[in-house]
């Protein structure tokens, strides 16, 4: 349940993560064995992060699902994952019963040479080497 991967996006939680985080025994097995994506929540926001391990695509999505307001689909045939996210739309504050896609992500294993992975929306892969805050002055 708790986020291993920093930073991710938190709101209203306690902001617990796993200790030790990827320098774990628990996050070193998972990329021993070739886990593909490790899910998270206790956040209650969306965030996905990929491993800094060296030869490792592990996956970290945390996700949000409160009141059924924001929701993940996983699809597996052969060598290809597709998680979908669906969010909530209508004009009630919650339990409208309709949801529309709000982002992707696929990781490709067909290729025996390298896994492609690709993302967008709410599921787009958090850059970990680029500024996480960017202010622009300009009047």
């Amino acid at each position: 349940h708790l986020p291993i991967i920093q930073p991710v996006q938190k709101i209203s939680c306690s902001g617990q993560f796993f200790d030790r985080g990827e320098e774990s025994e628990f996050w070193a097995l998972m990329n021993t064995y070739g886990v593909d994506i490790y899910f998270a929540g206790e956040v209650h926001a969306n965030t996905v992060t990929k491993t800094r391990n060296e030869g490792s695509n592990l996956i970290q999505i945390v996700s949000r699902g409160n009141y059924y307001n924001n929701f993940l689909t996983v699809d597996i045939r052969d060598d290809i994952i597709n998680v979908r996210i669906h969010n909530e739309i209508g004009s009630k504050k919650s339990w409208n019963g309709q949801y529309e896609e709000a982002g992707h992500l696929i990781i490709d294993k067909t290729s025996s040479y390298n896994t492609n992975i690709s993302s967008s929306g709410l599921l787009k892969v958090l850059d970990l080497n680029a500024p996480l805050l960017f202010f622009h002055f300009d009047e």
